[in-house]
């Protein structure tokens, strides 16, 4: 049997992007509400960044069409205000 510990993840990915010189990240995610993985993959990245002085931002999109055009536009603002790494 395999388990996934999703909050480690979360800091494992974060981490990652701090390694290679990513302050602001953003977070793409579907509602948190709705999903303990992605709640805790969200918590884990976010404590991996407020950790080691970096930032992240969360987007959260429906999962359809008009939910990605949304979330495109979201990220799209998030770039031109100097997110680096999505």
């Amino acid at each position: 049997n395999y388990t996934i510990d999703d909050r480690q993840m979360g800091e494992l990915a974060a981490n990652h992007l701090l390694d290679v010189g990513h302050r602001q990240n953003l977070l793409l995610f579907g509602g948190l509400a709705l999903s303990p993985v992605h709640q805790a993959r969200y918590d884990g990245a976010v404590n991996a960044c407020r950790a080691r002085g970096g930032d992240c931002r969360l987007v959260e999109a429906d999962v359809s069409a008009e939910g990605g055009r949304r979330a495109f536009a979201q990220i799209a603002t998030a770039i031109n205000e100097g997110v680096t790494a999505v």
